[in-house]
């Protein structure tokens, strides 16, 4: 009888684990594209060659960067055209002489190659 007690715990246990099953969800994915700005769109890049620099993209008609333009004073640089390299990452030239190797856009987020 002692061992039977354990016996019908452990396949009630099993019969009633057996019924479950995992949820069957196929959650939809956004596979469209947000962007988070809308062109024109400027900064500052701080700690260019010889001081801080104002850079302004402008669009293309397909909402993508078109070209960056640097400027400091009366100086300006560009403008430079943006290329695609796949996916949602862009890249232009940069006035070497602010120190600017390459100009990225990745995900809408703008980033520098620098020297420095």
């Amino acid at each position: 009888m002692k061992k039977v007690i354990p016996f019908a715990f452990l396949m009630c246990a099993l019969f009633s684990l057996s019924s479950f099953s995992p949820a069957k969800s196929n959650p939809t994915k956004n596979t469209g594209i947000h962007r988070l700005w809308w062109y024109p769109t400027s900064g500052v890049l701080v700690g260019a060659t010889g001081g801080d620099a104002n850079w302004s993209i402008v669009g293309g008609g397909t909402g993508a960067p078109y070209s960056i333009t640097f400027t400091r004073g009366t100086s300006s640089w560009g403008p430079y055209t943006f290329t695609s390299q796949g996916g949602n990452t862009y890249v232009a030239a940069g006035p070497r002489v602010l120190g600017v190797i390459q100009s990225w856009v990745i995900n809408d987020q703008v980033s520098f190659t620098t020297l420095w």
